[in-house]
């Protein structure tokens, strides 16, 4: 991953994504493949989820295994599930009562894998299963942030017409706009000011959304968010 020395916005956002590196792969968007130790019930059901294995699923919780319970890496069957984009078990452990609120060592729900890693049918799936647009990780993002940083327009569009917040924020005011004007994600900054995000809005070092494309070249993104800007 490379440094961005452009800005004191960009610069903490940097931070913040190296941070997330080093508390777990997934944040540099790697698909999670962490070793799950044989031992235990509850790492044996993790691993036939990850897996896709829906009849071993099925058989261990009616065998009276919880859904819910974490491996040694800290993920439940479900986080599994859905980053492997496993469809029918995400169906089936959350039709047994899965918890979707449930987070990894980094705060991640499986809404939040899902957003990062996974295609609509999956992000669609927990949805209907009642998992929590707002809900955050370590870093104080949610699905549609993660989403917006990594150009993931259908999964944005999905979280958008699902009532996600466009004007989601972190503690240090970053916000879906600026972290898509940052990675150069034009579809996706379009979406969000469709629906409303704001253009003018200032992090805490008093950067926006504008600052933050130029500052990584991207001039047809500055030059659009200028235009809702009115400037």
């Amino acid at each position: 991953m490379s440094v961005d020395k452009s800005g004191p916005a960009s610069a903490w956002v940097t931070k913040a994504l190296l941070a997330a590196c080093l508390l777990s792969m997934a944040a540099c968007g790697e698909q999670p493949s962490r070793f799950v130790a044989a031992g235990g019930q509850e790492a044996r059901l993790a691993r036939s989820a990850k897996h896709g294995s829906i009849k071993k699923v099925r058989r261990m919780i009616d065998a009276g295994i919880g859904p819910d319970g974490k491996d040694e890496s800290g993920w439940t069957p479900l986080m599994w599930a859905a980053a492997r984009e496993n469809n029918d078990v995400v169906a089936l452990l959350m039709a047994r009562g899965a918890n979707a609120e449930l987070r990894n060592d980094q705060g991640e729900t499986a809404l939040m894998l899902a957003a990062k890693w996974t295609r609509v049918p999956t992000v669609k799936a927990l949805l209907r299963g009642g998992a929590r647009l707002e809900a955050r990780d370590r870093l104080g993002w949610n699905a549609l942030m993660w989403a917006s940083l990594k150009g993931r327009s259908d999964i944005v569009r999905v979280l958008l017409e699902s009532g996600a917040n466009p004007e989601s924020t972190d503690r240090e005011g970053n916000r879906p706009l600026m972290l898509a004007a940052r990675g150069g994600h034009a579809e996706v900054v379009k979406l969000l000011l469709d629906r409303g995000a704001d253009a003018g809005r200032k992090t805490r070092l008093g950067e926006d959304s504008v600052s933050m494309a130029e500052s990584r070249g991207y001039k047809e993104i500055a030059a659009l968010l200028r235009r809702r800007q009115g400037r």
